[in-house]
């Protein structure tokens, strides 16, 4: 018997609040029909007031390339908007979403980040990634193992937790964010100094014992995405990473934890 059915059956429930991953992946949909025709009216309202791209394109140091692109000043189409798939979608919270993009013939990736806001998923942040070849043939045959990108994370942990502004600095992107939903319930986006300002005034409880690396993936050497569950707060966090010759460095924190008090997910008899 089907799960479904013997869960009826058993009169066992689970929480659900709509059809997001349906919505979600018709905002995605949406999104890329735009930056293929151009719509910039569209790709207004489909883009988060805090939306950035990010661009990981040739060069030896394999560095951020046009970081934080202004909507005002952004030429469109994306280079990876035609001949791309949905990979993977994930949801977290109902109010935080991932995407995976692949274009393989291209070899070409990207991560994209959604949000829930007012009733609709909106995008807040993209990531995209080249397989260049030429001066970074030497780059891209280079190993990465998780925990080379996992060790980042721990130190980043412990530069927050001692307030170690020099050590947050180095462990991250020129233009890094964090990303979640403020009390008010839209995005709100903060730069390393505004981060820094806020955990000099109240460092954040981490939980650290209570937090779980889920899942790692690695694109194409050069972009890594992690998400960290933390069950006792029914958080999920995701960090974007990217590599810098043999070093990693974060790129964005998003987290959706900002829902947490509206939302039920647990199975119950």
């Amino acid at each position: 018997m089907a799960f479904l059915e013997v869960a009826r059956a058993s009169g066992i429930t689970a929480w659900k609040s709509s059809n997001s991953y349906a919505e979600a992946e018709r905002a995605i949909a949406r999104y890329l029909a735009a930056l293929s025709l151009s719509d910039k009216a569209a790709l207004a309202k489909l883009r988060d007031p805090v939306w950035s791209r990010r661009k990981l394109n040739g060069g030896d140091k394999l560095h951020f390339a046009g970081n934080a692109v202004p909507i005002a000043s952004v030429r469109e189409p994306l280079d990876w908007a035609n001949g791309v798939w949905l990979t993977s979608l994930q949801i977290f919270r109902d109010g935080l979403a991932v995407a995976r993009l692949d274009d393989w013939d291209h070899d070409k990736a990207a991560i994209m980040l959604l949000f829930f806001v007012d009733g609709k998923w909106r995008v807040a942040s993209e990531i995209s990634v080249t397989a260049e070849h030429g001066d970074n043939r030497a780059g891209m045959q280079l190993e990465t193992a998780e925990q080379d990108v996992l060790a980042v994370l721990a130190r980043f942990y412990d530069a927050v937790e001692q307030r170690s502004v020099a050590a947050l600095r180095d462990l991250s992107d020129e233009n890094w964010h964090v990303k979640r939903h403020s009390p008010m319930q839209h995005v709100i986006a903060e730069d390393m100094a505004g981060f820094i300002d806020r955990i000099d005034i109240a460092p954040p409880r981490l939980h650290r014992d209570n937090c779980k690396v889920a899942d790692v993936q690695i694109l194409f050497n050069r972009l890594a995405c992690v998400r960290i569950d933390t069950p006792r707060l029914a958080q999920t966090t995701i960090f974007l990473l990217c590599r810098r010759g043999t070093d990693w460095v974060i790129a964005e924190k998003a987290s959706s934890g900002g829902m947490a008090e509206q939302v039920r997910h647990r199975m119950a008899m």
